[in-house]
């Protein structure tokens, strides 16, 4: 198993995503890994299931399809979250800005 706590914060988009494959392709080989992170979009990129914690409670648990939805994420960042699918398939997540 492998644990990363946060490994593309400060990172450069790039640089993110270069970390990002890298998790992919060992979660590939079949490793097991546990990532932390504040960007839900990179839950819908990586993982398998997710674990959404506010405050320090459990607030979620499942397919990142289940627990990363507009309406929960609103309730713990404290603002609007428009999730949207990309033409590729892929699917993101950003905070409304008005």
């Amino acid at each position: 198993m492998l644990v990363l706590d946060e490994p593309t914060a400060s990172l450069d988009f790039g640089n993110q995503a270069l970390v990002l494959r890298r998790i992919i392709a060992l979660r590939a080989q079949g490793l097991a890994i546990v990532l932390s992170t504040h960007d839900p979009g990179q839950a819908f990129a990586c993982a398998t299931d997710v674990a959404l914690l506010h405050r320090g409670t459990l607030r979620a648990i499942g397919p990142p399809t289940e627990v990363i939805e507009p309406d929960r994420l609103a309730e713990v960042y404290g603002v609007r979250v428009s999730v949207a699918c990309l033409p590729d398939g892929r699917l993101v997540c950003a905070p409304e800005l008005n």
